[in-house]
C-alpha cells in the first residue's frame, strides 16, 4: 500500500506529485475520504402540503452535511408538522417536527414560568438557551434608536432579531435596520440606553409560556437577567408552567412585523433515521432530538400568524436546480407593497412597512415586476427602483444608474425587476410624476443561498 502524504505532495521530498496507481484518497484524519462532493444537494425540493397549510413536504434526494462530514439521504419524501413540538421528556425537538426547546425539562435545570399581562416572568435566564453570538463594533441607543460604531447591522441584523446584552441593559428586537450603523428597535432597553458596548444578537427570538396555542409569540424584550419577558399580548399563565423557544408564532393579535416568520427547513441524520426539522434559526438549531448530529438547510418557507386566517404555511415552493434553489410563489400568492400615494416607498427584501416579508435572510436574488393598477386614470406612472441607505434621502429620487425599473408605465402596465441582493439591503420605490397613481409591487420569488 502506498504511503499516506497530502495530495500534490511527495512525502520524502515534499516537491509536488500526482496521483499514482495505488494511491488512495483520505481526508486530514488519515480516513478514506468519501461521499458528495462539498455542498452538494439534489432532490430535497422543499414545498407547503397542499393537504394542509400547518405542514410542508420535502422530497427525496441527498446532500452533503453543512460541515462536509457526512452525507444525509431522505430515500422517500418526508412532512414535516408543526403540530409535533419539542419532547416531554427531555425539552428537545421531534423528528420531522419544529425545532422548540422545552426549558422546563432540560437536563441543565428546569425553567418554569408564570405570565401576566404581556410579561413572562422566568425561573431561571432563558438567554443562553438562544444560543446569542457576538456582533462586530459596540453599541449605543436613545430610546428605540439604535447606533453603532464599527458595526454591520446589514449584514448581521435582522428584523425580529434581539440585540443585547446579559448585563445591565438587557434585549430588545429589531424592527428596522437602516444601515450598518442605524436600527430601529421595537422598545427601548429594559436597562436604560447603552454607551459604546459590546452587544450580542439573538436570532428570530420566539417564545411559548404554557401549553395554550394563541400564547406562542415573538419577543419584544428580555431583561439583563433573563427573567423577565415582554410579548405583544396579553395571557395569564398559572405558576410553573412549562417554557418553549423557538415556537412558531400562533397568536390571534399578531405583533407588529411578527404576522410573517420564515421557517428554515432542515434535512437532520443520526447515521440510522434521516429527517426534517422546521426552524425559527438559519444558522445553527435550537435543539436538534439526541444523537442528530448531521444538518443542512435545505429551504425556507412563510409561515403566517394573520388576525383572520389561522397560522399556517402560504404558497411557494423550491425548484430543484442544486445550491442555489430559485424559490417561486403560487400565483395566488404574490407578496406585495402597495403605495397610492405620491412620493417615495422604502422596503427590504426580508419586510415592508406592516406587509409579509416576502424573502428571508438568506436570499441572494429577488424578482417580480412593478404594475400600475389604477383603473381610473390613464396619466403614466414614473417607477424607479434601487438601492438605498441613510446616506439616501427617501425623498430623493434614486439614481439612474441604481434603477431596478425605470420609464413611464400606463394604466395596467407593468415591467419587471430581477436583482442580486445582500443581508439587509433597502430599496427605494418611487412612484408617480402627479399625485393620485396606484401602483403595486409583486414579489414573484428569490434564489436561497444553501
Amino acid at each position: 500500500m502506498s504511503n499516506i502524504v497530502p495530495i500534490g505532495e511527495d512525502q520524502a521530498t515534499g516537491v509536488p506529485r500526482k496521483l499514482q496507481a495505488g494511491d488512495s484518497l483520505v481526508n486530514a484524519s488519515g480516513n478514506s475520504a468519501s461521499g458528495l462532493p462539498k455542498r452538494y444537494i439534489e432532490g430535497l425540493a422543499v414545498g407547503r402540503n397542499n393537504s394542509t397549510d400547518t405542514q410542508l413536504v420535502v422530497t427525496a434526494g441527498s446532500c452533503r452535511n453543512s460541515a462536509n462530514g457526512a452525507d444525509i439521504e431522505l430515500s422517500s419524501q418526508t412532512i414535516g408538522d408543526t403540530t409535533t413540538t419539542h419532547s416531554a421528556a427531555n425539552g428537545f425537538a421531534q423528528l420531522n417536527g419544529v425545532d422548540e426547546k422545552g426549558l422546563d425539562n432540560l437536563l441543565s435545570g428546569s425553567i418554569t414560568c408564570s405570565q401576566t399581562t404581556n410579561t413572562i416572568t422566568a425561573t431561571g435566564d432563558i438567554t443562553p438557551h438562544y444560543n446569542p453570538r457576538a456582533i462586530t463594533g459596540t453599541i449605543s441607543a436613545t430610546g428605540t434608536a439604535l447606533t453603532g460604531s464599527g458595526t454591520s447591522f446589514r449584514s448581521e441584523l435582522w428584523i425580529g432579531d434581539l440585540v443585547g446584552t446579559s448585563t445591565t441593559y438587557g434585549w430588545s428586537r429589531v424592527i428596522a435596520v437602516l444601515s450598518d450603523t442605524s436600527a430601529t428597535l421595537v422598545l427601548a432597553f429594559p436597562g436604560g440606553d447603552p454607551t459604546s458596548i459590546s452587544a450580542e444578537v439573538i436570532h428570530s427570538a420566539t417564545i411559548w409560556a404554557g401549553t395554550v396555542t394563541d400564547n406562542k409569540q415573538v419577543v419584544r424584550t428580555i431583561n439583563a437577567a433573563g427573567t423577565s419577558i415582554v410579548v405583544f399580548a396579553n395571557a395569564t399563565v398559572s405558576a410553573s408552567s412549562p417554557l418553549t423557544l423557538g415556537t412558531l408564532p400562533d397568536n390571534s393579535t399578531p405583533d407588529d412585523f411578527a404576522e410573517a416568520t420564515w421557517v428554515f427547513v432542515w434535512v437532520i441524520d443520526d447515521g440510522t433515521t434521516p429527517g426534517i426539522l422546521l426552524s425559527t434559526q438559519h444558522e445553527e438549531l435550537l435543539a436538534p432530538p439526541s444523537g442528530y448530529t448531521s444538518f443542512r438547510r435545505v429551504g425556507a418557507l412563510l409561515w403566517l400568524d394573520a388576525e383572520d386566517a389561522p397560522a399556517g404555511f402560504r404558497g411557494g415552493f423550491y425548484a430543484d436546480t442544486g445550491h442555489y434553489r430559485k424559490f417561486s410563489v403560487y400565483a395566488n400568492s404574490l407578496q406585495q407593497i402597495n403605495s397610492s400615494t405620491f412620493g417615495v416607498v422604502s422596503f427590504y427584501p426580508g419586510f415592508a412597512s406592516s406587509n409579509p416579508q416576502y424573502a428571508p435572510r438568506t436570499a441572494v436574488r429577488i424578482w417580480g415586476k412593478a404594475e400600475c393598477v389604477n383603473t381610473s386614470l390613464t396619466n403614466n406612472n414614473s417607477i424607479t427602483m434601487g438601492p438605498t441607505f441613510a446616506s439616501l434621502a427617501l425623498t430623493a429620487v434614486v439614481p439612474t444608474a441604481q434603477r431596478l425599473v425605470s420609464g413611464e408605465l400606463a394604466r395596467a402596465e407593468s415591467a419587471m425587476f430581477d436583482i442580486d441582493v445582500a443581508p439587509g439591503q433597502a430599496f427605494n420605490f418611487q412612484q408617480g410624476s402627479t399625485s393620485g397613481h396606484s401602483v403595486v409591487l409583486l414579489m414573484q420569488g428569490f434564489y436561497d443561498s444553501l
